[in-house]
């Protein structure tokens, strides 16, 4: 390699550490243009290209890269994710699997696996691949139990994940007597969830981890939580608790959580009048993961305007600063008056609401877990709970699911929301 090219390549690799990938592009393809055998640079352009969702493209460079390096596992994991974003499961699978013959012992490429496989619902044919978060870092130092033999009388449940994470498998926590003979299950929960949990189990039994803002990503910042953690004869995460429990959904258990009879009655004087009744939310966690896929600008929803329906904010915390431009009209702007250190306001205004429209974040899993009726709107790349192919989902009767297309276009989601809306609103009038 000449120096000019030299330089290009070990630019290249700044740019990428820096993100700017559409400049990354074009200068690798100058790269493999001078050095067709360039195996290396030929699986950075594929990565670039798939950091980029070209999402073809990329397919096709990385064949190239893999033509030249047959050993390499990364261009068979990068190809993976590239079929995966365009929903050829069987095809991500397939290129995993090829990953994991090359590098058998690779935990990261276990889970993608298990990922793939989750989303396709094939749960336990998921399940050894997902052994990796038994064996890596603090959850091997923490976790002593897995399903592998009777917990004993007492076990300590730790959270993990975001509050959506902790909504959903809470339910498990509260079936580990009935289920396995616990007597004593103490529950890790974050502050936002703490007086909710606490109306479903003695407070005694609930350590509080704090705000789920203060965390870090991954089981490793929970050995340093200054928390005091009650010595109990096992110990789990409460994602592990669903392929203990065997993949099981226990629909029935739902609702699980309720509102604050008091919040109830202070939002009370917001829903007044015979029209639909419809929250709003349309922001996760803003760097969150995929937030940027699962979040919906608020000016999309526009279309809601002209429906004959109340409808009401209940964002929380992020994407509000959107609001005073995106000409979206609300009945009340509830989410601005929520404390955002607690659940326990939107659950009260939950309680009168007729239908929630939310983005996958912890509102939606919120209402669901009330029971309440709440349509989730999903992006093509969704959380592995959701599955694929189906509008429905056996964690909660009472939630509908409306998917992006490959062409990943909102506006299409939010017109068949707005329709199926239309017909509810259309229904109360005539039955009330």
């Amino acid at each position: 390699m000449d120096s000019g090219l030299k330089e290009i390549y070990l630019r290249t690799k700044d740019l990428a550490l820096e993100g700017k990938n559409e400049e990354v592009v074009p200068l690798l393809r100058s790269v493999v243009k001078h050095i067709p055998n360039f195996g290396e640079a030929w699986y950075n352009l594929g990565l670039a290209l798939c950091k980029l969702d070209r999402d073809e493209e990329s397919i096709e460079v990385l064949n190239k890269a893999i033509e030249l390096r047959p050993y390499d596992w990364n261009a068979w994991s990068v190809k993976a994710r590239c079929y995966g974003n365009m929903g050829w499961f069987d095809e991500a699978v397939g290129c995993l699997k090829e990953a994991l013959r090359l590098d058998p012992e690779n935990k990261q490429t276990q889970w993608k696996l298990s990922y793939y496989l989750l989303m396709q619902g094939k749960f336990k044919e998921a399940a050894p691949y997902e052994e990796w978060w038994r064996t890596c870092g603090a959850r091997a130092r923490i976790r002593t139990w897995y399903g592998h033999r009777p917990p004993g009388e007492s076990i300590f449940v730790y959270p993990d994940g975001g509050i959506g994470d902790s909504i959903n498998y809470f339910r498990y926590c509260l079936l580990l007597g009935k289920h396995f003979g616990v007597k004593h299950t103490y529950v890790g929960c974050y502050n936002e969830l703490y007086s909710m949990f606490a109306r479903q189990i003695p407070r005694e039994y609930l350590v509080n981890f704090g705000p789920v803002a203060a965390r870090n990503n991954g089981a490793e910042c929970i050995l340093n939580w200054d928390v005091d953690v009650p010595p109990t004869e096992s110990r789990t995460y409460q994602s592990d608790l669903f392929p203990i429990f065997n993949f099981q959904h226990f629909p029935e258990s739902v609702p699980y959580l309720t509102p604050d009879p008091a919040k109830v009655e202070e939002w009370a004087k917001f829903f007044t009048g015979n029209r639909l009744k419809v929250g709003l939310i349309w922001q996760g966690h803003k760097g969150g993961n995929n937030d940027d896929r699962r979040s919906i600008p608020l000016s999309y929803f526009k279309p809601f305007n002209d429906l004959d329906i109340d409808l009401y904010l209940m964002q929380a915390k992020y994407g509000l600063e959107q609001v005073a431009e995106a000409g979206v009209k609300f009945r009340s702007n509830l989410g601005f008056m929520f404390d955002v250190n607690s659940m326990e306001d939107m659950a009260g205004a939950v309680a009168h609401m007729d239908l929630v429209v939310s983005v996958c974040t912890g509102g939606a899993h919120l209402v669901a877990a009330m029971g309440k009726p709440v349509y989730l709107l999903l992006s093509n790349l969704a959380c592995w709970r959701w599955m694929r192919d189906r509008e429905d989902t056996p964690f909660y009767p009472s939630m509908t699911l409306f998917r992006q297309g490959y062409d990943k276009d909102w506006h299409k989601v939010i017109h068949s929301v707005r329709e199926c809306i239309f017909f509810k609103a259309k229904h109360k009038e005539l039955t009330s």
